[in-house]
């Protein structure tokens, strides 16, 4: 079986996979928001690498997959920039303006006139909706005593990669256009190369046991997934090779710097796999919808909210009362806002774009 046959319908684990990936990231950020260290977070104690680094990578491999097969259906730059700006900023907006309005006002130490006087405010809202270099997290009073202080959503890290992703994919189809009847062809091949590139220059990184690259690292994995769209037909899918490799990662865990490398290079592949492969029941879940993005948006700040209201929560507290409230926002969000704004870009499109994925 290949990539290829399953990727003409909508029928695979996608979404699925999304929406586990989110509430891995919910789940890791727990550990910090309610001791402010993170420390006990088992897979960082043994792997060197927290279980929310690893969905991050996840959604990135699954971004590249899906955001260069509708850049490959659509082979228009216009209609990819507006897929990609109705995907991520309509449900930003909409979350940053409750947080700021909202929230901010109700957990701030400050009065209200101090509040909305504040240049944090404006700075927070304007950055944090347009992602124009980089993010902030600071809402003035809000949060200053939390186990993890200050930080009123730690999970935006990861959009300005994103953006960034897309405007080096997109880079690449804009100056192969000088091409025009090869454009193609060189467009796969120059994919194939910068993931080459990013997956040796992070396996040297690993080697020398240097500090993460989180741009190095996100390019590895978003190119990964890119390069597996490009030769998705002669991409096997076999559970042989996907339990050789989960067995070769277990064999690696023993020692974190090996398993680091190994997951660099069988990770796309497994995440390929589960989307594809897995049938039968688990298919139901695309029938729910995508919740991942809004799941991603606000667990956050609502984790950091019952660190507020309840100081002193636990661990498994703060999951439980987190995912219930950060699963309502997500259906909120998909249902009014995501779910609306992706209908406006798959008027004029050949086929859907399997919505891409944005990171945690």
């Amino acid at each position: 079986m290949n990539a290829n046959a399953a990727l003409a319908g909508h029928d695979n684990n996608f979404n699925l996979l999304r929406v586990l990936a989110a509430f891995a990231v919910l789940y890791s950020h727990s550990y910090a928001l309610t001791d402010g260290k993170g420390a006990g977070e088992p897979l960082r104690a043994l792997l060197g690498m927290s279980l929310g680094g690893v969905a991050v990578d996840i959604f990135f491999v699954i971004s590249g997959f899906l955001v260069c097969g509708s850049l490959l259906r659509r082979q228009s730059s216009v209609d990819f920039l507006k897929g990609r700006f109705y995907r991520v900023f309509p449900a930003l907006l909409v979350m940053v303006t409750l947080t700021v309005l909202l929230l901010g006002p109700w957990l701030t130490r400050l009065s209200l006139a101090e509040y909305f006087s504040s240049k944090e405010v404006f700075k927070y809202f304007y950055k944090n909706v347009t992602l124009l270099g980089g993010v902030t997290y600071k809402l003035p009073g809000v949060f200053e005593s939390n186990p993890y202080p200050l930080a009123v959503n730690g999970s935006l890290w990861t959009l300005p990669q994103e953006l960034r992703m897309y405007g080096y994919l997109l880079g690449l189809w804009l100056l192969l256009g000088l091409l025009r009847e090869r454009r193609m062809q060189a467009f796969r091949v120059a994919v194939l190369v910068v993931c080459v590139a990013a997956v040796v220059l992070r396996l040297v990184e690993i080697a020398q046991g240097a500090p993460d690259d989180p741009t190095l690292r996100l390019l590895s994995m978003f190119f990964a997934g890119a390069a597996l769209q490009i030769g998705r037909r002669h991409v096997p899918m076999d559970w042989r090779v996907f339990l050789l490799m989960l067995a070769g990662l277990l064999g690696a865990a023993f020692d974190p710097r090996a398993f680091a490398a190994l997951f660099v290079l069988v990770l796309p592949y497994m995440v390929l796999f589960l989307a594809y492969v897995p049938g039968g029941r688990v298919r139901a879940y695309n029938r729910c919808g995508d919740y991942s993005y809004g799941l991603y948006l606000y667990a956050f700040p609502l984790q950091q909210a019952l660190a507020a209201l309840l100081p002193g929560i636990g661990l498994w507290s703060m999951v439980v009362l987190a995912t219930l409230g950060a699963l309502l926002c997500a259906l909120g969000s998909w249902h009014w806002v995501e779910k609306p704004a992706l209908t406006l870009t798959r008027a004029k499109a050949p086929q859907p774009d399997g919505r891409a994925a944005v990171g945690a």
